[in-house]
């Protein structure tokens, strides 16, 4: 009896745990059933290669959906049109835009949406088409294989001309200067010992110009010592050059001021001057020449009475009878 109780009650548990499961399995197929999903269509110009059905379609880096549908667009057989089914919660607005991107390193390709800004209109239908139109925007992938062509040629011609470059005579050329390059090394390191003497030369010129200028040092200090004095001195000489300078403008002013003041004097003396002049001085000229006159009378005068004081005052006692 305990065997089969035992039995009995993991039997039990069971299908507890089995019908748990299968009520949790119907719950998420619920919750499933109650999301909403809203479709769109895409139009892509050129070729989506890496993209089919069943490709993630984000929302700003949010897995929001998957592509339900890829076909040629019936009414133009240039564009590839994407049928992309995403939750309704998605906020695709008028302004939202979608592009061709690259999933991974897997080599697969996604539907990119990004734009939209939260005061735009939900995007809605147009015209007579069945789902609302995201513009398409043109992808990194897309870019890429546009210019593959492009990079292919440039490849191609950069290879034809490393071709040129690298032509017999270039190469030739090149195995010339390698093996001038190896002679040169060969002979450089041949004149080592010689290459060290010769810095061991500089090393020892160098010391001796070293030893050279701490030599020179004490006096290179003392010229510029007294270079210093004499600047010194200059300056205090210049010092005095300017007060002379100024005492000489000082001096210079005084003498224009002494002019001014003579001029002004011969201006208000104009008249008298010219009497002085020609009166005055006529009349003193004639007085020296009467003086001179007089001087010379007197001076003969004082000759003959030194000479004959007697004879000057009586006369001559010596002349006879004069007869009449």
């Amino acid at each position: 009896m305990e065997t089969r109780a035992g039995y009995v009650a993991v039997g039990s548990t069971v299908v507890l745990m089995f019908v748990a499961a299968m009520g949790f399995v119907l719950w998420m197929a619920k919750y499933d059933s109650d999301a909403t999903f809203k479709r769109y269509w895409v139009y892509f110009n050129g070729s989506v290669s890496g993209l089919k059905t069943g490709s993630s379609v984000t929302y700003r880096g949010i897995s929001v959906g998957e592509v339900i549908d890829l076909r040629i667009d019936p009414d133009n057989v240039e564009k590839v049109r994407a049928t992309i089914e995403v939750l309704g919660t998605t906020p695709v607005k008028t302004s939202t835009v979608a592009s061709l991107e690259l999933q991974g390193l897997t080599g697969g390709a996604l539907i990119m949406l990004a734009g939209g800004m939260n005061n735009d209109p939900p995007l809605q239908r147009h015209g007579g088409a069945e789902y609302p139109i995201i513009e398409a925007t043109p992808s990194q992938l897309e870019k890429l294989f546009e210019g593959a062509p492009a990079l292919v040629d440039q490849v191609k011609a950069m290879v034809a001309q490393v071709s040129l470059v690298l032509n017999t005579q270039n190469r030739k050329a090149i195995e010339d200067l390698l093996r001038n390059a190896a002679a040169l090394s060969a002979d450089a390191a041949a004149s080592g010992p010689a290459l060290r003497d010769l810095v061991a030369n500089a090393n020892s010129a160098v010391a001796r110009l070293d030893k050279l200028v701490k030599a020179t040092e004490p006096d290179i200090a003392a010229t510029l010592k007294s270079a210093a004095h004499t600047m010194q001195s200059a300056e205090g000489a210049l010092g005095g050059a300017d007060q002379a300078f100024k005492d000489l403008t000082k001096t210079a002013a005084d003498i224009g001021g002494v002019a001014k003041t003579i001029k002004l004097i011969l201006e208000e003396n104009r008249r008298p001057l010219r009497d002085f002049t020609h009166v005055t001085l006529y009349d003193v000229n004639a007085f020296i020449a009467e003086l001179r006159e007089l001087t010379v009378t007197m001076r003969r005068v004082a000759n003959e009475l030194g000479r004959d004081p007697a004879g000057f005052i009586f006369g001559n006692q010596q002349k006879g009878y004069e007869a009449r």
